[in-house]
């Protein structure tokens, strides 16, 4: 598919490389553009909640968010347009956020960062569209459904979640994922009919 034609899934590519460069490269910057929950009320840190969605951990972590965002985004921004694909986005940045801002509010040792809650939001509005088209997981030698992937990656967010098995976020990817989800029910309610 041609970025050309898809320029918001283009320019969030371009941002979330530069912007994670950057930041690597000033660990001030780094520190004060992630999601700190402890300060967001306290010194009214509100421009985190883009800031922190747009840089990342490290290359990996920057790749394997870009991968998603490039494999599924252009195919959401083509079917909602640009315009609605730019809110869907923006709006995830926030919500995939309130979880952490809610749950972590009193630890001041808690730090988030990533597209990650955003990127599901644009997965699962793609599962909600095309909830029968096959998709290639890299554990798996065999392509699935949409939704059979979307079932598995809720259910083992919450799994992940509630054993806190990692350093991931799986509250952002969760919420990220019902965003996406409400806001294509929103949109286009008889995608419905396509599930059941």
């Amino acid at each position: 598919m041609n970025l050309s034609h898809t320029p918001v899934t283009t320019f969030l590519l371009i941002a979330n490389v530069a912007l994670s460069i950057y930041a690597w490269n000033d660990r001030t910057v780094f520190q004060k553009w992630m999601m700190h929950p402890y300060s967001f009320q306290r010194k009214k840190t509100y421009f985190t909640l883009f800031t922190s969605a747009f840089i990342h951990a490290d290359t990996v972590h920057l790749a394997m968010n870009m991968f998603a965002l490039l494999s599924f985004g252009q195919f959401v921004e083509l079917e909602l347009g640009k315009e609605l694909y730019a809110v869907l986005y923006g709006i995830s940045m926030i919500t995939s956020s309130l979880p952490s801002l809610i749950k972590h509010k009193n630890n001041s040792s808690y730090y988030t960062l990533g597209a990650s809650g955003a990127v599901s939001a644009v997965v699962f509005a793609f599962i909600l569209l095309h909830p029968f088209a096959k998709l290639g997981l890299f554990m798996l030698p065999i392509s699935i459904p949409a939704i059979l992937f979307g079932a598995l990656y809720i259910g083992f967010s919450i799994y992940a979640q509630r054993r806190s098995m990692d350093n991931l976020n799986h509250d952002a990817h969760i919420a990220g994922a019902l965003t996406g989800i409400a806001f294509v029910l929103l949109l286009k309610p008889q995608v419905l009919s396509q599930v059941f």
